[in-house]
């Protein structure tokens, strides 16, 4: 690393530390100016002793943050200046990115932590955390209007802008999570069962026992983060299509299906264990994990799929191999629960044939969990007739190595769980529930070894562990060398439909290497 490196890895940390610093007065004077309004709630307004203080703290803040920082400023501007590749470089990349990605999550996330407590029970956490969010918003407005004097350059400085744009985007997906599936259980929960709000919150009650209902609060929270997550969709749709964006794209449509999947898991046991005999209750619809859930995480992986697709034809992948890789990710975590399911079939089933007792709603959850993700099985085989079809066969091939990969390590785990549990008893040293235990090491060994199985058949049988053999043109004598095609040949075959999109640029790349 140059000097002149290490001397804008300086001016950077300070001037960003200095930023902090002034931050840290502006929360001081906000947390006593906020305390004498009504976002106060019930505690007691500041006292005049308290005010001077912290007046006093933030005026030497900003004194020392403004000359500290103003001199280190003014030494970045002549750095950026003397040197023309200062501004698009990848330090001051690394530093405004990483500097914004973190002022604009504690930000984002405290202003909606105030806003979601305004008028409820825990409003004495308003202040602190309003004032905490409007200095985090400070540092990243300061550094967007920094970002905005250059450009980044090729390479790093755009993967830093890109990790620090699509990975936001990717954890306000958390967020946003959290604060819709609380708005719609909160409302559900009304709507169901209107005698559960109460005004004077008492935990013994029954009509009480859930709290008092702050709706206001709860969406006002949901507007907010939506309208962040927002402005950061807008701002990826600014940046270059790449591989890094179509990573994050199928990482935030996967993060989405956990959602559905897991609110499809709660309504059907719901429905599993009612046709069992266990009575109905309509309330547990508005438990966050249930339809709120169901209808978040498929109202986001709907969004996501439609970005992805949206893009696909000018993508780094294309559209053919795009679609197929939202079929392999759908897919794969829906095998996740089926055969979660299935191997908890088995242990019941191993229960019953060693006589244990097995009540009539313990088979809820499995078989709720088997409904679940049962939709995998077509939806893999639609895959697979897919991928005869052409050469894209990435998706399928990493659908397949995944899921292979998943039944050797249960496998791998069940044998030694049930081996342990079982070798203990042989050697007189038993745990207390050697027999339970070897049941569930059992079942995840079956089922591991079916998943491996099959999986196993698929990859030989589909060619996926190596290179697909290429088939011959039409009329060409097994065992005679083909005739090497152009890029204008293949640009024509591609043009007349014979070849796919990645087909072509598979043979242009041979082409060039060749």
């Amino acid at each position: 690393m140059t000097v002149r490196s290490l001397a804008r890895f300086y001016y950077y940390i300070v001037f960003i530390a200095m930023l902090v610093l002034a931050a840290v007065g502006i929360v001081i004077v906000l947390n006593t100016l906020l305390g004498l309004t009504p976002l106060a709630g019930d505690q007691p307004p500041p006292d005049s002793p308290t005010i001077t203080r912290s007046v006093l703290f933030a005026a030497v803040a900003w004194l020392i943050a403004g000359g500290l920082g103003g001199v280190h400023y003014w030494l970045i501007r002549r750095d950026l200046a003397t040197d023309p590749t200062a501004g698009p470089g990848g330090i001051r990349s690394f530093f405004l990115n990483a500097a914004q990605f973190i002022a604009i999550w504690v930000g984002a996330a405290s202003v909606a932590g105030a806003i979601v407590n305004i008028g409820g029970p825990n409003s004495f956490s308003v202040v602190p955390s309003l004032s905490a969010g409007a200095a985090a918003l400070f540092i990243a407005g300061v550094v967007q209007l920094e970002r905005m004097r250059t450009t980044s350059g090729s390479g790093a400085p755009r993967v830093f802008e890109g990790l620090h744009t699509y990975g936001f985007l990717t954890i306000l997906i958390f967020y946003a999570g959290y604060y819709w599936t609380n708005a719609l259980s909160e409302t559900l929960r009304l709507a169901l069962e209107p005698s559960s709000n109460c005004s004077n919150f008492d935990e013994f009650s029954p009509s009480c026992q859930f709290g008092p209902v702050n709706l206001g609060g709860d969406w006002g929270a949901v507007l907010w983060i939506s309208a962040v997550l927002g402005a950061y969709w807008l701002l990826a749709r600014l940046l270059a299509p790449s591989a890094l964006r179509q990573a994050f794209q199928l990482i935030g449509f996967g993060i989405s299906l956990i959602y559905f999947l897991t609110g499809l898991f709660f309504l059907l046991n719901l429905g599993v264990r009612s046709a069992l005999g266990d009575p109905f209750e309509a309330r547990g619809l508005a438990d966050g994990y249930t339809l709120p859930a169901a209808l978040f995480g498929l109202l986001f992986a709907a969004l996501y799929a439609v970005w992805m697709r949206s893009e696909s034809a000018g993508s780094r992948m294309g559209a053919e191999t795009t679609d197929r890789a939202i079929l392999a990710l759908l897919a794969f975590e829906a095998a996740v629960p089926f055969w979660f399911g299935v191997g908890f079939i088995v242990w019941r089933l191993l229960e019953v044939v060693s006589e244990t007792s097995v009540e009539t709603l313990d088979w809820a959850g499995p078989v709720a969990a088997v409904l679940t993700g049962v939709a995998y099985i077509p939806i893999s085989l639609y895959l697979r007739i897919l991928t005869a079809r052409s050469d894209a066969i990435g998706p399928r091939r990493a659908f397949v190595l995944a899921v292979l990969a998943g039944g050797i390590i249960a496998g791998a785990i069940g044998a030694a769980t049930a081996l342990f549990a079982y070798g203990s008893e042989l050697l007189g040293a038993p745990i207390s529930n050697w027999e339970d235990v070897t049941r569930v090491g059992v079942a995840i060994v079956l089922v591991g070894l079916t998943i491996a199985g099959i999986y196993f058949w698929s990859a030989r049988a589909e060619h996926l562990l190596a290179p697909r053999p290429s088939a011959a043109p039409a009329g060409t004598p097994a065992g005679a060398p083909q005739p090497a095609l152009t890029v204008e040949k293949i640009l024509d075959e591609f043009a007349a439909g014979r070849f796919s999109r990645d087909e072509a640029a598979s043979r242009i790349r041979a082409s060039a290497r060749g």
